[in-house]
């Protein structure tokens, strides 16, 4: 009588075994990049909440220039001013009033129906270039 052991194993066995913990984790590498991605390109809020987007003043630009939301979508912005002078946004009807170096300043700007362009009232300021723009997805 032949026993079997456990390393008799035909080799195609082990093989298909193998063969099927590979592509499992090839698939669960991909899920997990694309997934990553997706969180990357995209603001983390739920639908019709507001989005918070995080600006630095350095110089004469807020950095990044610019967001893109629904029209449903409240924009919220936490403005950190690393000049070394005072500046402010007024974006729609909204102002944040002065941001002085190195303070911070978190501004519900609300929602916008169309594309919005906000700048630093600053004497000037505006015509180096000092502008936020809005873009309202349809």
């Amino acid at each position: 009588m032949m026993k079997h052991s456990r390393t008799n194993r035909p080799t195609s066995l082990v093989s298909r075994r193998a063969d099927s913990l590979a592509w499992l984790i090839i698939v669960a590498f991909i899920t997990t990049v694309a997934y990553c991605a997706v969180l990357r390109g995209s603001p983390s809020h739920p639908p019709g909440g507001p989005v918070l987007q995080d600006i630095r003043i350095t110089g004469m630009d807020f950095t990044p220039s610019s967001i893109e939301v629904d029209s449903s979508t409240p924009v919220v912005l936490r403005i950190t001013n690393d000049d070394s002078r005072e500046h402010n946004l007024k974006l729609g009807s909204g102002f944040t009033g002065p941001i002085y170096p190195g303070d911070s300043v978190v501004f519900d700007f609300g929602t916008f129906e169309s594309d919005t362009q906000g700048w630093c009232t600053k004497a000037g300021h505006k015509a180096m270039g000092m502008v936020y723009d809005v873009f309202v997805r349809e």
